[in-house]
């Protein structure tokens, strides 16, 4: 998916449960920080992104409500223009020091925010599509690229997080 408002929209499947152990990555250049960068989102379950301050971030929905936890990387760690593979993990104990964000194989340091302190019943799945490229739940859009997302229903190993990067399969961007 390339910059502007395209975005992909899969319709709900069981496969794409979000309520327990998972992990997604993607790789991404984002050419704007105007504006929330959507890499792939689930209506009041999740939105993975990239922030207006560079970091990346994830944002877990409580049971679909609207009540929300926010884990966030560093500020400045995307910087418009330069490709990056970036992954959420979660380990499924619905607890919000339970999401683990890696940029380019490296695990980042984690903030938290949002408007609940945590999360009680965790993400529930839900009937809603999953969408490369858009929130519709926050109407935020990616200016830039999406390649390889690849979704997994366990937290992978660091192995696998090493061979995708190292590998330089992501990378392949020339086109972009």
């Amino acid at each position: 998916i390339s910059t502007g408002l395209q975005r992909t929209n899969v319709s709900n499947n069981a496969l794409l449960n979000f309520s327990g152990v998972f992990s997604i990555a993607s790789a991404v250049n984002v050419t704007s920080l105007s504006g929330f960068r959507v890499i792939c989102s689930k209506q009041g379950e999740f939105a993975f992104l990239v922030s207006t301050t560079g970091a990346v971030m994830f944002r877990a929905y409580e049971n679909g409500t609207t009540n929300y936890v926010d884990i966030t990387s560093p500020v400045g760690s995307i910087v418009t223009g330069n490709n990056y593979l970036i992954e959420v993990k979660a380990d499924g104990t619905n607890s919000r020091t339970g999401y683990r964000l890696y940029i380019n194989g490296v695990e980042q340091t984690r903030s938290y925010g949002g408007n609940i302190g945590d999360l009680t019943l965790g993400i529930v799945s839900g009937t809603n599509e999953f969408v490369i490229g858009y929130s519709v739940t926050m109407a935020w859009t990616m200016y830039g690229n999406i390649s390889q997302l690849a979704l997994w229903n366990y937290s992978t190993p660091q192995g696998v997080s090493d061979g995708v990067y190292n590998n330089g399969n992501f990378k392949l961007f020339s086109t972009w």
